[in-house]
């Protein structure tokens, strides 16, 4: 009577067990893309900077991207440009943004338009270009990860 059983589940699976795939694959398919739990925890940062140092950035829905940083150089800077690159799209900011000793700055800039919904994960690649001491301009790179923000939602 016990193999009837075991016949009986192992039928069932058999016939309906690819439904199941399907649930698992859309259920991460949808998590991966933030549908599911859209407030989960990412908390934003930057990894690679050499001279520079990150304290913190966000990209808006609106796409306005800010990034606040520190000069730990032995001499003040002058950022010169930032690029942000995201697949196709490269959004540069050019100006003359002067950082103090230790001191920290934020640069804002429009344009960087990731045509995502707020939620939604990123990952970009910065590079910013700076002036240090009258010489020639160096460039620091890094990547950065977040979630788009409402612009209400910004601190």
């Amino acid at each position: 009577m016990g193999g009837t059983r075991g016949q009986a589940f192992f039928a069932y699976l058999h016939t309906y067990g690819w439904l199941l795939f399907v649930f698992i694959i859309a259920f991460i398919f949808l998590y991966r893309e933030g549908l599911i739990f859209p407030e989960r925890e990412i908390n934003p940062s930057c990894m690679g900077f050499d001279t520079l140092s990150y304290i913190t950035h966000h990209i808006a829905m609106d796409g306005t991207f800010s990034l606040t940083i520190r000069n730990y150089a032995n001499e003040a800077i002058i950022i010169r440009k930032m690029l942000v690159k995201w697949g196709e799209l490269e959004v540069a900011w050019r100006g003359g943004k002067a950082i103090g000793i230790d001191d920290y700055r934020e640069v804002s800039f429009g344009g960087v338009d990731l045509g995502q919904h707020s939620g939604y994960v990123y990952r970009v690649d910065l590079f910013v270009t700076y002036e240090r001491g009258g010489f020639a301009n160096r460039t620091d790179s890094a990547i950065c990860v977040g979630k788009i923000m409402r612009r209400d939602r910004l601190t």
